[in-house]
């Protein structure tokens, strides 16, 4: 991977993806704020709805001065995690929609959507943020080049071949990581 100087940055509206946002961007990063649809609101009678979901995102990237995108995955996610959730179900099963979620629209899709539609060297999310007292510095884990994957592939199962949930080594070098301590 070459060097990182534009991100594109899932924002949920939450506070996650939006400090997410804000320390790319101080730290001289070019951050363009994308908004992923994935489930069709009027489906449901809910409180929280994607458009005020959605309006939050784009207040933040206006706050944030970068660009604003909306997306939607509403077709994928309803056939690629949606209906298999259902099928899990009514085989007694009790399935984890994110893990087909993360698969199929975050590191499939939207992963694409990032580098080949905004011209992205790399993703970023707020996802699995956590917080400390400890400390206010803010650290970003470096990226390195992949390594040559028989280094770990043998020594290592990086890619559990019985699940097909996870993720190939190749799409988690481009995904930023911030480290807040």
């Amino acid at each position: 991977m070459g060097v990182v100087r534009h991100i594109v940055c899932a924002m949920s509206g939450g506070v996650d993806s939006s400090v997410t946002a804000l320390l790319l961007r101080r730290r001289g990063y070019h951050v363009t704020g994308v908004f992923m649809k994935n489930w069709d609101s009027l489906d449901e009678k809910g409180v929280c709805s994607s458009e005020r979901d959605c309006e939050d995102a784009y207040k933040v990237c206006q706050d944030l001065d970068i660009p604003f995108h909306q997306v939607s995955y509403v077709k994928e996610y309803w056939h690629e995690v949606f209906t298999n959730l259902l099928k899990e179900y009514e085989m007694g099963r009790t399935p984890n929609p994110d893990i087909l979620c993360n698969k199929h629209i975050k590191f499939n899709h939207f992963y694409s959507y990032a580098i080949n539609s905004l011209g992205a060297d790399a993703m970023a999310t707020g996802h699995y943020a956590r917080t400390s007292q400890e400390d206010e510095d803010v650290f970003q884990q470096r990226h390195v080049a992949p390594p040559p994957q028989h280094v770990f592939r043998d020594r290592f199962e990086i890619r559990n071949r019985k699940n097909n949930s996870s993720q190939p080594l190749s799409v988690l070098f481009s995904y930023i990581y911030i480290l807040v301590i």
